[in-house]
């Protein structure tokens, strides 16, 4: 055997050692809290340990195809069971996490060694002609053929009940949440009952949100309200992006004050987005002010002008680096204009 050959059997060798020392260290071991952390790395290691093991067995392999010592049936057959025999060990190793059994594994780990004694029964020149032979080389990768499928069936069974164990946790999960959210709307109607037509539309914010479970009932209540119209004002005067997202659907009396209101909604908004400091960053999403623009449409819509405003926004957003989200806000800004 050349010097290359003995370098990567030493190799196979010690990585093979490092594997079963690393696999006895994880395999069964219940690890918590910053334990946790650390067994983890080793699954790692143990993965990578792996690929380097069947590397240098392959290597072992081509070195001997490349000097003619194996028949050429058995260079096919290593070629397609060498691969197998490692993902077969990646299966080993799987169950080794999942259910904390050996044997997986141990069976995973007798195929480099039944590799590399074969490749070595090779190397001697006494002993290279009964290894080459039918019976020799069919017993060698016979058995690398059954110990590269034996853990399959396991894998699959394994993969299956997990399957089905997620299915119904989601399943669980599902019905849970139904039945929270029945018990909140069940909880918010009768919040809705008691609201009084002098409370302020803040007030009303978390019966409106989507996950209220009341959020129609209480839209259609809020209509009903006098105070919502001097609400809406105040609250746009401030740049409340709520109150702006709720406008389209309060069936409010469009005004000149609430149209002045909707103005300096825009100034207000342009002056949050404008960039403070010399290096522009990527513009990112702000979904309560994506969702605002709504309502300024219902205002273009209604012959306020909002021109001006929506200009400024928009040079605002062009300020800063180009992104997905800032072409997404110039092509909502866009549509604004063509509204108007």
């Amino acid at each position: 055997m050349s010097s290359t050959g003995v370098v990567l059997l030493v190799l196979a060798i010690v990585t093979w050692l490092m594997l079963f020392g690393v696999l006895t260290s994880v395999i069964g071991v219940d690890a918590t809290g910053d334990r946790d952390i650390f067994n983890g790395l080793w699954w790692i290691l143990a993965g990578v340990l792996i690929v380097a093991l069947w590397a240098w067995v392959a290597g072992l392999l081509l070195m001997a195809g490349g000097a003619g010592m194996m028949p050429a049936w058995v260079g096919i057959a290593a070629a397609i069971l060498v691969p197998a025999s490692a993902a077969s060990a990646f299966g080993g190793l799987y169950l080794g996490s999942q259910l904390g059994v050996r044997w997986p594994m141990h069976v995973a780990m007798s195929v480099p060694v039944l590799v590399a004694g074969y490749v070595v029964l090779l190397y001697l020149p006494s002993l290279r002609a009964a290894a080459t032979s039918p019976v020799v080389s069919g017993v060698v990768w016979g058995a690398v053929l059954i110990l590269s499928i034996v853990v399959w069936p396991t894998v699959s069974r394994r993969v299956n009940e997990n399957a089905q164990r997620r299915t119904i946790r989601e399943k669980e999960s599902a019905a849970a949440a139904a039945t929270q959210n029945a018990e909140k709307r069940v909880a918010n109607l009768e919040k809705l009952k008691a609201m009084r037509p002098d409370q302020h539309l803040t007030d009303w914010y978390p019966l409106l949100e989507p996950d209220s479970g009341v959020r129609p009932e209480a839209l259609e209540a809020l209509k009903s309200v006098e105070r919502r119209q001097r609400d809406v004002e105040e609250g746009l005067n401030y740049g409340i992006q709520a109150i702006m997202e709720l406008v389209p659907e309060l069936d409010l009396k469009y005004t000149p004050e609430l149209c002045q209101a909707a103005q300096v909604f825009l100034r207000k908004t342009e002056d949050g987005l404008r960039i403070a400091d010399k290096d522009p960053h990527p513009y990112q999403t702000n979904k309560y002010m994506e969702s605002s623009l709504h309502g300024v449409r219902w205002f273009t819509a209604h012959g306020c002008n909002c021109s001006e405003g929506i200009a400024a926004i928009e040079t605002s957003v062009h300020a800063y680096q180009d992104s997905p989200d800032r072409q997404r806000m110039l092509s909502l800004l866009a549509s604004l204009k063509e509204n108007r």
